[in-house]
């Protein structure tokens, strides 16, 4: 029950009641952290060598509609305790028993090594994934920016304490995030002479970005049809029907949605057009690609109608380039019509891992409403590589095709554009029904629904790395599966599989050699999600004169 030889000197376990009602136990507050070590590894204080400060957190929807003091607890309230609102309320989406930042005790000083033992006990809607902002992350022998835990996982994260401020530990569940699964943790300058400085190797690379956030209308199926099946879509017994169709209570497939567009410079008059094998990307905002040791340069002007800003999961940054809205710092907001420049960078420990793919991916999005912002659409990749991977134009000099999909359950009805959609094709919809509700949800992959993607193509016996992205609510669990060729997961060694698991808020890059050429499925395999539309397929093109493999003869072609 210890340490293995690949896990760290200490790991993470818990002691719970378990009387005649073990879940009852749990939400009553009979729960608690155990630190299992090897030999050695403490001190004689009990206290883990080479680490200064070493925190706890547990993750949970705390029930108290299920705790044994419910009956106490409710007894001054005159209140049908079988009413939904009110059995929601008692829902406690916590850290440590506090909610919207509200956990004492989360200090550091600059330098510090800092252990995250991090766990979750609860129910089904447990599904959390922990964000820590500002600071970088190791798990095992990889460099990582979120991680999730289930109820009965247990993580222990490594964090050096690199970048001085009020940060926000967040649950990256939209559900939880909204209802108030966060928490503030400071890391001060405490006079210590210790080798924390960010170091920048000579010679770093400068790259600049210009990004425009644009308002335009978004199609989720052009083509009207089921391109998997060869169904049309505006046929009533079709899965997809709800989610298509502008009949009755419903918007159909084009909504209004804010996009990320990247232009040539700061005059924001030339757009950089994609070109077709960018194409796939859809909904996505372009790829900003850099490698360790490169500082970077963003450049973001709002032209949409309310406020929105660009974060950059996954880098260092200062507070006034966060892009986000919490603690003490309110000023993440960039207004519509004005400008601002972000400035980040990518010092060795936000770089790849010994562990990681040479190349990882990380995402960048508007956070001054996390939610509701990237439900209306501005969510992009970023691609960090290790030194020397990449050229100065950002691309890879070792011939593997980076590929980037996003699986997200797009919720139309938490975008910040649902009431101008109503008025523009809604004839009779209202926003309380529950019908309409689940036509907002939009099982997508890079936008699309139901293989409407543009192509997308990799060529025959190269190495293709696929950036896999989630963000979205507690049912964003995505079993992704590659028809055809196999994938390479990087977990503490190489593992070979053709599905890998993705969670809101969690990013993960695989690798294909594309050996069997043709057009083959991709899709998520979790049941709800293929029949809802998030389903698509891939092309592996042989090279020139080469005969192509059609192994699946009913799907057409893209």
């Amino acid at each position: 029950m210890g340490p293995g030889p690949m896990d760290p000197p200490c790991i993470t376990r818990v002691y719970t009641s378990s009387s005649r009602d073990r879940v009852r136990d749990a939400y009553s507050g009979l729960v608690g952290p155990i630190l299992v070590c090897r030999r050695g590894a403490l001190n004689d204080q009990l206290r883990q060598r080479q680490v200064d400060h070493e925190f706890f957190l547990m993750m949970s929807v705390t029930d108290e509609n299920l705790s044994w003091y419910s009956d106490h607890n409710f007894q001054a309230l005159t209140v049908d305790r079988s009413d939904e609102d009110f059995y929601n309320s008692n829902l406690m989406h916590s850290m440590n028993g506090y909610l919207y930042g509200n956990l004492p005790g989360l200090k550091m000083c600059l330098g510090d090594r800092v252990v995250w033992h991090v766990f979750s006990v609860g129910s089904e809607r447990d599904l959390h994934t922990i964000y820590f902002h500002g600071q970088p992350l190791t798990q095992l022998d990889t460099h990582l920016s979120a991680t999730y835990v289930l109820p009965g996982y247990f993580r222990t994260l490594l964090m050096k304490a690199e970048n001085p401020g009020e940060w926000a530990a967040v649950c990256q569940t939209n559900d939880h995030y909204n209802a108030g699964a966060k928490a503030l943790f400071s890391v001060s300058d405490c006079g210590l002479r210790r080798d924390y400085s960010i170091q920048f190797a000579r010679g770093s690379q400068s790259r600049t970005f210009f990004l425009q956030a644009e308002e335009e209308m978004w199609d989720y199926a052009p083509s009207g049809m089921d391109k998997i099946s060869g169904m049309n879509l505006s046929d009533p017994d079709h899965d997809g029907h709800i989610f298509t169709t502008a009949e009755g209570p419903y918007l159909g497939k084009v909504y209004k949605k804010v996009r990320y567009h990247q232009y040539t410079d700061q005059t924001f008059t030339t757009e950089i057009k994609r070109d077709a094998s960018e194409e796939y990307l859809g909904i996505l905002g372009p790829i900003i690609a850099a490698e360790a040791y490169d500082i970077i340069t963003l450049v973001f002007r709002n032209q949409a109608s309310r406020p929105y800003s660009v974060h950059a999961q996954g880098l260092f940054y200062k507070k006034n380039s966060e892009g986000t809205i919490y603690g003490a710092y309110r000023d993440g907001a960039v207004q519509p019509g004005e400008t601002k420049i972000y400035e980040w960078s990518v010092p060795v420990d936000f770089a790849p891992a010994e562990g990681d793919s040479d190349c990882i991916n990380q995402a960048y999005y508007s956070a001054v409403d996390p939610v509701r912002d990237t439900n209306s659409g501005l969510i992009g990749p970023l691609v960090i590589c290790k030194p020397g991977i990449l050229d100065k134009s950002g691309s890879r000099t070792d011939q593997t095709k980076p590929m980037v999909l996003l699986f997200e359950i797009i919720d139309e009805a938490q975008s910040w554009y649902v009431d101008d959609n109503i008025k523009l094709f809604g004839n009779n919809a209202s926003k309380d029904d529950p019908d309409f509700g689940e036509s907002c949800l939009m099982h997508t992959i890079n936008g699309y629904i139901y293989s409407n993607n543009p192509v997308i193509e990799v060529p025959q016996y190269g190495l293709v790395d696929w950036h896999l992205m989630s963000l979205g609510n507690d049912v964003d669990i995505h079993s992704v599966h590659f028809h055809g060729n196999e994938i390479v997961m990087f977990e503490t060694g190489k593992h070979t599989k053709d599905v890998t698991q993705l969670f809101p808020g969690i990013f993960e890059t695989v690798r294909m050699n594309a050996t069997l050429a043709g057009q083959w499925l991709l899709h998520c395999h979790v049941h709800d999600h293929l029949t809802a539309g998030m389903e698509t397929t891939y092309l592996v093109t042989p090279p020139a004169a080469a005969p192509t493999v059609d192994p699946f003869g009913f799907i057409g072609s893209n």
